[in-house]
């Protein structure tokens, strides 16, 4: 009889067998494999580290160490080696059958055995004051985000930048690939089944030839010509350092250029220095590579062979006929609007030295050698090829001298029509090159380049300066978490390591400008966010629906109900913050065509999502799926477009415009709460205009929802997740009572944003805040943050519910969906400072915190080889029952993540004021930080005893040294710093 162990299998770990076979017992953080297949009879580990890493697999591997075990496994022994880190010192044991015995090692084995524990304790690298990843070359990754950087480039004065903003991810070897705009790509992705490969392997690559001969390789840092490498990624760039054997200091700063008048629309530069510390010349050559992206995207799953011969090799010259450029020509005229190109220049003094040869076939360079020793890199073959795919090489000479570094500019872009309504083929490709290369054929313009990138990074996050006495968190928020949120205010979820398709921008992804817009305030730039909110929102249809995704055209129209009411928040958050009520008297374009004020888009959304696309209790249809986008219910659902057509024939067969759209679909309760906070900023900013009587109209319907939303969906322990109303067994999903459940002991199923989205709405009491706040401890809660939903019967629900594809633990499965985690911090902050309770305060402060503390990205540090994220950057979902990161990197988690911080911080800009209602943890007693809007800083500082307190119980605030009444400080725009002292 066949038996079988799969992944998810109850089966004995290799640390439990080791220490049964040795007959210790284990910390949990011991590292172990088993030696055989049948993994139950011999196992070899180490014990006395304080996180696991895969140091056994390391040892296993060494040349010396490595025939001492299999000594040990041929006699049928287990081997353990114990780490004493106080001591530094290594013990090893062999043993079976519960006993072990001392396995005397030699002096250089106990050495060599030692050196690698010790080393391995910092394979994860460090963070340092700046929030820079430092990592060593030589170590493992612990995962596919783990060693990834994210660079971004700079168009907030130019045309479309949500949509034309050049963006890259580099890993610490300075792969990756390389977009323009939207989905274009100049470096090619991978198209590889391994999440940790996102672009191609050649991608910004180079070797050093001497002799004909490959003596460096930028890619091979393991190769024993190299002494030491190590990576370093800081905001917006990536350094990468080399030290070579023969005395050679190499360094490679990846970033991409800002905007510049007259350039290319995307250019992604690499400066290249190469210092000689030996004594003699040396006499190079350099050899550089890449590979362009295909502009048939679309044929790389249909025809691969299309992708290739559509194209042919480009060289461009310059007046000497010196190599000004290299690049591909496309057959099609419509692909001839997006022109990829390389440049080289290397720095000779005063004088350029230019490629003097190229390659435009991988296998004439590489022959039968591999990519880390290419056959032909010697001698690149200047010939020419009719088809792709868009790999491209070029070849100069290098001469370093003795005691001297030379310097070389590396740029890879695009030129498009994208932007420019000027481009002509092929002049325009010729001009933008041409005045690229005249920008920087001087030595140190690259330099100065790179030096504007930095100083926008700190320009940029300096709305929020934290001083909290935590290093590591304080050089978080105040460098790391402001870039993320920079980065996906133009990508968002539709580029990263691990997003290798061509996803495009989300709209319920604006939420991410809800967090931007502090920054670019920050920087004086409120005309930016309004121009990001009027494109976002010239996504919504005259009825009020938006469409799900959009690049230059919009698709997926009013396939998910929740888009447009994100919309409603931007608004309000925008108007908060800036008093600016013009915005709303915006003309802008509707997805359907046509113009109208932002302010009747507002009214067209409520009017859709509160009194058309509702169910039979007045709540929205949950469409395609909520807002955690996997939950297709209904499999009959209509899109937007097909909802208002059959809206349509309806009213011809009688009724009025507003009446509910007939149908026995499904009701999301998240989005009816998404829509009551929707309905309360629509009155609000409808009372700020004067315009009472609608500001009246839409307190009503409010209300109204409210009083709903309190008798149809409160079932005693939670708020429902979905009402159906087809008549059957099943008529609510996400409650006590539902039925739902697969989970031992569970009442039903729980779903973490109804919890949160209550709260927001002002719906849930105080009473029924402390209800779901044990409900969720007691059905979500997890080491990593809550889950986003317990399991669910879901076949019970339809034939096939797409959250269900998933196994239980995974992603919106059952996954700790750290975006959603983020989104119930900041909701608990804002229940705490409401409730009369001051006990439940406490409680919901301290959840917050400890949510905000488990999602921490550096805190991957402590175990980076279990947890598997990124040190730098939120990634989006744990598994729950490992705690490993899961990609992608980008997602709303950091987003969430700022605003919960400015909450916990008290930070709450209004119309009318800066409101301050801090709420520390009860051990904390003091925090400092500042703020800058519109030029002006806000030097604040909170002071409290130890123990839990907030606004209600009491403070005092100093103003620029003179008492101040109340919480609501002025909105001062005098560009002055205004010194705030709260004591409570």
């Amino acid at each position: 009889m066949m038996t079988s162990i799969k992944a998810r299998s109850p089966q004995l770990s290799p640390v439990k067998a080791l220490g049964e076979h040795i007959g210790k017992a284990l910390s949990s953080s011991a590292s172990a494999v088993f030696a055989h297949a049948n993994r139950t009879d011999i196992a070899a580990g180490v014990d006395g580290i304080p996180f696991y890493t895969p140091v056994i697999s390391t040892l296993l591997s060494d040349s010396l160490l490595n025939p001492v075990f299999e000594r040990a496994f041929t006699d049928g022994y287990s081997v353990l080696i114990l780490w004493d880190a106080a001591a530094k010192e290594v013990q090893a044991f062999s043993g079976n059958n519960g006993s072990s015995q001392p396995l005397l090692l030699s002096s250089e084995e106990t050495e060599r055995a030692g050196t690698i524990i010790e080393q391995s304790l910092v394979w994860g690298g460090l963070l340092d004051e700046n929030g820079f990843h430092i990592s060593d070359l030589k170590s493992p990754q612990p995962g596919p985000n783990y060693y990834t950087n994210m660079l971004i480039g700079n168009r907030m004065n130019d045309k479309r930048p949500l949509q034309s903003t050049p963006k890259s991810v580099v890993d610490r070897l300075g792969r990756g690939s390389f977009r323009s705009h939207a989905d274009t790509q100049v470096l090619a992705t991978r198209w590889d089944y391994r999440p940790e490969e996102n672009g191609n392997p050649v991608n910004r690559q180079f070797y050093l030839v001497e002799n004909g001969k490959v003596l460096f390789y930028s890619g091979s840092p393991d190769n024993s010509s190299v002494t030491s490498a190590r990576c370093i990624h800081a905001q917006n760039r990536t350094v990468i350092e080399y030290e070579t054997a023969c005395g050679l200091l190499i360094r490679r700063t990846i970033f991409i250029l800002p905007q510049y008048e007259g350039l290319p629309l995307a250019v992604e530069a690499q400066l290249v220095e190469v210092e000689n510390h030996g004594k003699a010349d040396r006499n190079l050559r350099l050899v550089y590579t890449g590979m362009f992206g295909t502009p048939a995207t679309h044929a790389l799953m249909q025809d691969i062979i299309y992708t290739t011969v559509i194209c042919q090799s480009h060289v461009m010259y310059n007046e000497n006929g010196e190599i000004a450029a290299v690049s591909y020509d496309y057959n099609p005229v419509w692909d001839r609007g997006n022109i990829r190109f390389h440049s080289t220049l290397i720095h000779d003094g005063d004088r350029v030295i230019y490629p003097d040869s190229f390659c435009f076939k991988y296998d004439e360079l590489v022959g039968d050698g591999t990519l880390r020793n290419p056959q032909f890199v010697a001698a690149l073959p200047n010939r020419h090829t009719r088809k792709g795919p868009g790999f491209f090489a070029v070849g100069a000479p290098l001469t370093v001298k003795a005691g001297e570094t030379v310097s070389v500019d590396n740029f890879t872009g695009l030129v498009s029509d994208a932007v420019d309504d000027s481009y002509s083929y092929p002049e325009t490709t010729y001009t933008q090159i041409s005045a690229l290369i005249e920008r920087f054929k001087a030595e140190g313009a690259l330099k100065a380049a790179l030096n504007e990138v930095i100083a926008f990074c700190g320009k940029y996050s300096s709305f929020l300066s934290v001083q909290s006495g935590d290093k590591l968190f304080d050089s978080y928020v105040n460098h790391n978490l402001p870039f993320q949120v920079f980065y996906q205010t133009f990508v968002s979820r539709s580029f990263d390591q691990t997003q290798k398709g061509f996803r495009e921008i989300g709209f319920r992804e604006i939420q991410d400008i809800f967090a931007s817009m502090y920054y670019f305030t920050g920087m004086n730039r409120p005309d930016f966010v309004k121009q990001l909110i009027t494109e976002w929102a010239s996504n919504v249809y005259g009825m009020g629906y938006a469409n799900h995704n959009f690049y230059w055209k919009g698709k997926e129209p009013g396939v998910y109900s929740d888009d447009s009411l994100w919309l409603l928040q931007a608004i309000g958050r925008y108007v908060d913050l800036t008093g600016d009520l013009t915005i709303l008297e915006e003309e802008i374009p509707m997805a359907d065509g046509g113009m109208r004020k932002l302010a009747d888009t507002i009214g067209a959304i409520i009017t859709y999502s509160a009194k058309i696309s509702v169910g039979k209790h007045g709540f929205p249809l949950i469409d395609a799926a909520d807002w955690n986008d996997c939950l297709h219910v209904d499999p009959d659902c209509l899109n937007g477009k097909q909802k208002e057509e059959a809206y349509n024939l309806q009213l011809e067969k009688g009724g009025r415009y507003g009446d509910p759209f007939e149908s026995n679909l499904s009701e999301s309760i998240m989005n009816a709460f998404l829509l009551k906070v929707a309905i309360d900023i629509a009155a609000r900013l409808a009372s700020a205009r004067g315009i009472s009587s609608e500001a009246e109209s839409y307190h009503r319907l409010g209300a109204e929802l409210a009083e709903r939303l309190q008798k149809d969906t409160w079932k005693g322990d939670f708020f429902a997740r979905v009402l159906f109303n087809r008549g059957g067994a099943i008529d609510y999903l996400g409650a006590q009572g539902d039925n739902l459940q697969i989970e031992a002991g569970a009442k039903g199923t729980y779903f973490l944003n109804s919890f949160t989205w209550a709260v927001f709405a002002d719906v849930a009491t105080d009473a029924q805040i402390a209800v779901m706040l044990d409900t969720i401890d007691n059905n979500l809660k997890t080491p990593y943050g809550y889950r986003l939903c317990s399991g669910v019967d879901y076949p019970r629900i339809a034939p096939k519910v797409s959250v269900s594809l998933y196994f239980q633990g995974d992603r919106e499965n059952s996954g700790v969906f750290k975006h959603a985690n983020t989104m119930a911090a900041a909701a608990m902050l804002k229940a705490a400072n409401s409730v009369k309770d001051a006990a439940l305060a406490r409680r919901l402060t301290e959840t917050a915190y400890w949510i905000m503390d488990v999602i921490l990205p550096y805190k991957t540090l402590q175990a980076p080889f279990v947890t598997c994220g990124n040190p730098r950057f939120c990634t989006q979902y744990n598994n729950y029952e490992t705690g490993e990161n899961i990609g992608p990197t980008l997602s709303g988690t950091s987003t969430w993540l700022l605003i919960s911080l400015m909450m916990s911080f008290g930070i709450e800009y209004r119309a009318d004021g800066l409101k301050l209602s801090p709420l520390l943890r009860p051990e904390e007693t003091t925090l400092s930080f500042s703020l800058k809007t519109n030029g002006t800083t806000y030097a604040v500082t909170v002071s409290k005893p130890k123990g839990f307190k907030r606004i209600t119980d009491g403070c005092g605030i100093m103003l620029d040294g003179k008492p101040f009444t109340g919480n609501l400080l002025p909105l001062f725009s005098d560009g002055e710093v205004h010194t705030v002292v709260l004591t409570f």
